[in-house]
């Protein structure tokens, strides 16, 4: 937890802070062309030297934590890759200086390589600005790496770094393990009871089909007219009638248990009214259409009538 913040009165009068300036520390890091793990550990030392010297902002060159000159290595997997652990340390070892720091690295995003300064403070990642006008001259060729700004599609974007990503597994097959478990409980049969759910599981409607010849195409078909984007269908195929469910990391308690009311509804009315299940959608603006032809037969125009 950061200490309280000191009022500027009540600091003394020989101190900058007091009359409205900051002290800003410029840092150049000698780096090691393609070598974000080098680059990062001079990058702390000279951060924890710029709080010492009681700088409220540390500033490192573009492309500090990759290099600048590393030409079409920018394309590496392993370069990126790399980079964004550097980032990650970073941030950890931020969360004990009491300044910001802003450093620069190549990250991807929309599908597009940009040169970006990033923010941090005391462990959190405050902001990321890519590059807007890309050098394209004598020795500078920076278009053949990266894009500009003004393609970025995005208007944000988050990291999730090592922490994160733990968070979403975590989520993503809590989210699976209890929407199985509560199918289950609505009378719902699994195609592999004994396993414990990842973050996917599968639902087997064949037994559905021999009772009352709804397949699980109706099935998903009917989910259409609950406000519900049908599961996949018929995937994996050596389940038969199946429907793949990934309720993914993002979805809430309530929203999981108005998925599971929607799945019981249609399966009481697969069994009470299974031609009202079998011609479904009812509510969409579309009906069913011919997927076979749909598939050989690519119309991408509108045509009012």
């Amino acid at each position: 937890m950061a200490p309280p913040r000191r009022k500027a009165s009540a600091l003394p009068f020989e101190s900058i802070y007091r009359h409205g300036f900051a002290r800003v520390a410029v840092a150049t890091p000698r780096v090691e062309v393609a070598s974000p793990a080098a680059n990062v550990a001079q990058t702390i030392e000279l951060a924890r030297r710029a709080a010492r010297e009681r700088a409220l902002l540390v500033v490192f060159p573009e492309l500090g934590l990759s290099a600048y000159s590393n030409e079409d290595l920018f394309q590496q997997d392993a370069l990126l890759d790399a980079s964004l652990d550097a980032l990650e340390a970073l941030l950890t070892a931020s969360r004990d200086l009491p300044l910001a720091i802003a450093v620069g690295l190549p990250l991807r995003a929309d599908d597009r390589l940009f040169n970006c300064a990033m923010l941090l403070h005391r462990g959190r990642l405050l902001g990321a600005v890519p590059k807007s006008y890309l050098p394209n001259y004598r020795e500078f060729y920076e278009r053949r790496q990266f894009a500009p700004a003004a393609q970025a599609l995005s208007t944000s974007l988050r990291l999730l770094g090592q922490d994160g990503m733990k968070r979403v597994a975590d989520l993503s097959t809590l989210n699976a393990n209890y929407l199985m478990t509560a199918l289950v409980k609505a009378g719902f049969e699994v195609a592999y009871p004994r396993r414990r759910a990842c973050h996917e599981f599968t639902v087997t409607l064949h037994r559905l089909r021999q009772e009352t010849g709804v397949t699980a195409m109706d099935f998903a078909k009917r989910l259409l007219d609950k406000g519900f984007h049908a599961p996949t269908a018929y995937f994996p195929l050596l389940v038969p009638e199946c429907l793949l469910i990934e309720p993914t990391e993002t979805e809430s308690k309530q929203t999981l248990d108005a998925f599971v009311e929607a799945m019981t509804s249609v399966l009481r009315e697969a069994r009470e009214q299974p031609d009202l299940v079998k011609t479904a959608p009812h509510v969409t603006p579309v009906r069913r259409l011919d997927e076979v032809r749909a598939a050989r037969d690519l119309d991408l125009r509108w045509n009012p009538a």
